[in-house]
């Protein structure tokens, strides 16, 4: 959608529908039916991705160096969506993980409760993204950045 500015999508009748950028911002959303634990916690998060795609891992024992070659392909990939990222939004430089959002399908639901419009949806998802207290617990600090929020 970045490189294209639309995503085409086709329904079950093999009907086109497109979707255009028209400059708004793009949230990447993984979804589980479990809680990624901490990773919801986007200073948890942005540290770990960060040092992940900044650093070099290698061993000198040759079996557990083999081992490593599939998180160095992997690694390299996270790297070539950081420039790519970089290229089509010169905003996200140094920050390439900012638009990344990792929650279960309890936690969505919990934010589509209070949600009435897709800008309801905006501003419920938005609660407390670049806010951290430290808890780790998804639903005290949405709780708490809510209250907040709306006070």
């Amino acid at each position: 959608m970045r490189k294209n500015g639309a995503l085409e999508l086709e329904n079950s009748n093999n009907q086109k529908i497109k979707i255009l950028l028209n400059g708004r911002n793009i949230e990447r959303v993984s979804l589980s039916l479990y809680d990624f634990g901490s990773l919801h916690d986007m200073q948890v998060f942005r540290t770990i991705m960060n040092t992940i795609i900044s650093i070099e891992v290698s061993s000198k024992n040759s079996f557990v160096d083999d081992r490593l070659k599939n998180w160095k392909k992997y690694v390299e990939r996270i790297r070539e969506y950081c420039i790519l990222i970089e290229d089509q939004n010169p905003q996200s430089k140094g920050t390439p993980f900012k638009n990344s959002v990792f929650m279960s399908v309890a936690q969505l639901f919990t934010i589509l409760d209070g949600c009435h419009s897709e800008q309801d949806f905006e501003k419920q998802m938005m609660i407390g993204k670049n806010i951290t207290r430290g808890t780790r617990d998804f639903y005290a600090e949405y709780i708490m950045n809510k209250n907040l929020y709306n006070s």
